[in-house]
């Protein structure tokens, strides 16, 4: 996901000459030029991420789009103050893009894990989050955040899902449709976002045969369609849960899967997957 985001900024600043890229200190590399300099208007600040985002929010006046990337602790935590005025209450237009997800840099400590990221910003008028699960989603997600009047936050990951097919549902939800689907009855729904959708193709879907569904909008309302389900399993890869269960109905048996712990201090091979708790 990070190199398709320095190829999307690249085509966002040959397009629009307001626009402007923010660097945390990090991805530098994708962009300098053969003499190892970076072009106009993409900026490293450096770890100074409270200045980053006042920085970004004066360039929006501009009306371009302020592209601002760094890892999601440091964007989101350390400068969580910058955001909620600037974006939620003055209403800066601002894109924040994560450079991977909450547990991606897990060797590095708990200073560079982030599972609040969703639900802190959820907290934040004026802004809309993304949680992509597919490169092409997250296309998708750079392009309506750069034509919004709204702060946008993407997070990447580094586990995203290779799906090959899948079918449009209402209100952008997706369902794959590879041979995973009761063809009897509508017994079990996978419910996904992010990297969660990963998870469920490789750790859950051989064992127990069923119906999966995602979307890249962690707020969003679950599709209609499911409540023709009776088992429903939700994996959300962040600490609260955020889905809205609107359209589920008395009766059916629902089971939601979190992030258990804030920070890891064992290291696994799963890289965080093992903390999926109901």
């Amino acid at each position: 996901m990070r190199k398709k985001f320095v190829t999307l900024c690249k085509s966002e600043l040959a397009l629009n000459n307001n626009s402007y890229v923010l660097l945390g200190d990090i991805g530098v590399g994708g962009f300098v030029n053969p003499d190892e300099s970076l072009p106009d208007r993409v900026l490293n600040m450096g770890i100074a991420e409270q200045a980053l985002i006042g920085f970004a929010a004066g360039l929006s006046a501009e009306k371009g789009n302020v592209i601002v990337h760094t890892i999601a602790p440091f964007l989101v935590e350390r400068a969580y103050e910058q955001i909620k005025l600037n974006c939620g209450y003055n209403n800066k237009k601002i894109i924040l893009i994560s450079a991977n997800g909450p547990f991606d840099y897990e060797k590095l400590g708990p200073t560079h894990h982030c599972p609040a990221d969703v639900n802190l910003l959820s907290l934040i008028p004026n802004l809309q989050i993304r949680t992509p699960s597919t490169l092409e989603e997250f296309e998708i997600c750079f392009h309506e955040a750069v034509a919004s009047d709204l702060t946008h936050y993407i997070r990447l990951t580094s586990r995203c899902a290779f799906v090959e097919n899948y079918i449009d549902l209402e209100d952008g939800w997706k369902k794959v449709s590879a041979a995973v689907d009761r063809p009897s009855d509508r017994d079990l729904a996978f419910i996904c976002t992010g990297e969660s959708l990963k998870f469920v193709m490789e750790e859950c879907i051989d064992s127990a045969q069923g119906s999966i569904f995602y979307h890249s909008n962690p707020l969003a309302k679950l599709p209609n369609i499911i409540s023709e389900f009776t088992n429903i399993k939700i994996y959300e890869p962040y600490l609260r849960s955020e889905f809205d269960l609107s359209p589920l109905r008395v009766g059916q048996n629902i089971e939601r899967y979190l992030f258990d712990k804030g920070y890891k201090k064992i290291i696994r091979k799963n890289l965080g997957w093992e903390d999926f708790k109901k």
